[in-house]
């Protein structure tokens, strides 16, 4: 219904059409008052409005579809990482840029817009520029690659590119839209690759190695490596032959080439008249797990096997070399003890009952002198040649003490060390031997242990010594400790005194059987002498 309370009103209606289709009509109704008393009368008119509503919701949504359309190419033209621009095809000046235009070329956007795309092209291809931008003009709706080309950046440095084009309006301009590929770093990658595998390929060639590649029947697709020289061959006479073919002489090349084409990987050392060959294998499966081909790798080792029988003989040599040297040392070491032995002979044989006789003379000649002063003399007399039997019996003990000859090593250090210290110095010798060295070798241990109580006993003033043995690492440790005045032991090893030639002498007797001696002592925190022998160091003697 019509609000007619108003003098003119405008609305619009939907009718229905008689042949049935919706109309939509626009009325304007206009109020007429008549003279008084007369009816109100209505002036009507209608008009058709259906077209004009359709036009405008077209054109409403063409605004929005053309508002969409743009904003997606907004999006993707200023937010596309690869540089975009659009420009004018008939004088090539700037119209649009995107960021990356700016990133990857250097300009600011104002310089970018104040110019044209010739400016950013080297010299060399402005012909070929204005070529195609009339060609663009003439047809260039299809999206075409444009090929190569090479820009330059704002700060001067070529660029090479390959462009994308394709001809559109813009903003009432006949434009071209532009998309670049910056192939840089292709190139470098390109020309990092060519030179990786010229590279590899220089090494492979030089190496002392052949690199070879056969197909599943043994046929070689290819091979490389200068160890080819050694065998006299080369690769253009090798490809597309059977590897079989090469040496068929050869029954161990033939036995290594059917298991590799059996599938297995291994490694193998094959002769092949002179030169020794390290050759791996390793099988190329298809997607099935059946054979594709077989991947080799020989290394020319003949220097090396040549240089391993070499090291072995002259191994040999030093070993024989060693094992005379040893049994010689055995000789040297028993003629030394069998030379003390026969000192302390002759000494106990010969000295001893000498100044026995001596004794009983002097005591004889002491009851026939009446006198106290010759009594006296000899009462002096009978001490001295006492005196002088204690020393020569502890240098007979010294010589060949009777456990080194009878006995056990520890027990023989055990009695040295008792005898060499007087009562009031501790001494404690500790460890057990499950195996006993044999004769040069415990010689030896004993002799630098008596050398090292001796040094003690003279140097040190020590109130406490301890001695321990011990099996380690195939021979047996020494160690003599004492809680002495010690000394620098750098400075006695830089320039050993005379007073420290057991020093030199210790440690010259345990290098000689094959052991090592050491010495550690400080000034007031007492020394420590260490040394081990092998077992074995001496022969066994």
């Amino acid at each position: 219904m019509l609000d007619l309370s108003e003098n003119r009103v405008q609305t619009t209606k939907r009718f229905v059409h008689r042949d049935g289709h919706i109309v939509r009509v626009e009325l304007n109704v206009v109020s007429i008052h008549p003279p008084e008393g007369g009816p109100r009368c209505f002036f009507v008119q209608a008009q058709d409005i259906t077209d004009r509503l359709r036009a405008e919701a077209a054109r409403a949504e063409a605004e929005r579809a053309l508002r969409s359309s743009e904003l997606t190419f907004s999006q993707m033209f200023m937010g596309n990482p690869l540089p975009m621009w659009l420009y004018e095809l008939g004088t090539g000046r700037l119209l649009e840029v995107n960021a990356a235009v700016t990133e990857k070329y250097g300009y600011g956007r104002d310089e970018l817009m104040a110019m044209r795309v010739q400016d950013i092209r080297v010299p060399e291809d402005a012909a070929r520029l204005e070529e195609f931008m009339a060609a663009l003009r003439a047809d260039g709706s299809a999206y075409s690659d444009t090929g190569l080309w090479t820009h330059r950046r704002r700060d001067g440095t070529a660029m090479e590119v390959n462009i994308y084009s394709h001809r559109v309006p813009y903003r009432g301009h006949d434009a071209g839209l532009m998309i670049a590929y910056d192939l840089t770093a292709r190139r470098e990658a390109e020309n990092a690759l060519r030179e990786s595998e010229e590279r590899l390929r220089t090494l492979v060639v030089n190496a002392p190695v052949v690199i070879f590649l056969l197909d599943r029947v043994g046929r070689l697709i290819s091979a490389e490596g200068r160890a080819l020289r050694a065998l006299g061959l080369r690769p253009a006479e090798l490809v597309g032959r059977s590897a079989f073919s090469v040496y068929p002489g050869n029954a161990q090349v033939r036995s290594v080439l059917t298991r590799a084409l059996g599938g297995e990987e291994f490694t193998s050392v094959t002769e092949i008249g002179e030169v020794t060959l390290e050759v791996g294998f390793r099988p190329l499966l298809d997607d099935q797990g059946r054979l594709r081909e077989v991947i080799g790798v020989a290394t020319d080792i003949s220097e090396r096997t040549r240089a391993e029988t070499e090291l072995r003989e002259r191994i040999a040599e030093l070993r024989l070399a060693d094992e005379e040297r040893r049994r010689l040392l055995g000789h040297l070491v028993t003629a030394q003890e069998e030379e003390r032995r026969r000192v302390a002979n002759d000494v106990h044989d010969e000295a001893l009952p000498t100044l026995a006789a001596a004794i009983m003379l002097v005591g004889q000649l002491s009851e026939q002198l009446p006198g106290p002063e010759e009594a006296q003399t000899l009462r002096s007399i009978d001490e001295a040649l006492g005196a002088a039997v204690e020393q020569l019996r502890h240098l007979i003990g010294g010589l060949r003490p009777p456990g080194l000859d009878y006995g056990r090593l520890v027990p023989a250090i055990r009695s040295a060390a008792r005898s060499t210290f007087p009562g009031d110095v501790e001494v404690t010798v500790t460890g057990e031997l499950a195996t006993e060295p044999r004769g040069a070798v415990r010689a030896v241990m004993y002799r630098i242990a008596q050398e090292a109580l001796a040094n003690c006993r003279t140097h040190a003033g020590a109130t406490h010594v301890e001695v321990d043995l011990a099996e380690v690492d195939g021979g047996v440790r020494v160690t003599v400790r004492d809680d002495g005045r010690g000394f620098d032991a750098a400075d006695i090893a830089e320039s050993p005194a005379l007073g420290h030639l057991g020093i030199i002498s210790m440690r010259e007797r345990a290098e000689l059987v094959g052991g090592r001696w050491h010495i550690d002592s400080r000034p007031g925190t007492g020394t420590v002498v260490e040394y081990w022998i092998p077992s074995s160091g001496a022969g066994a003697g």
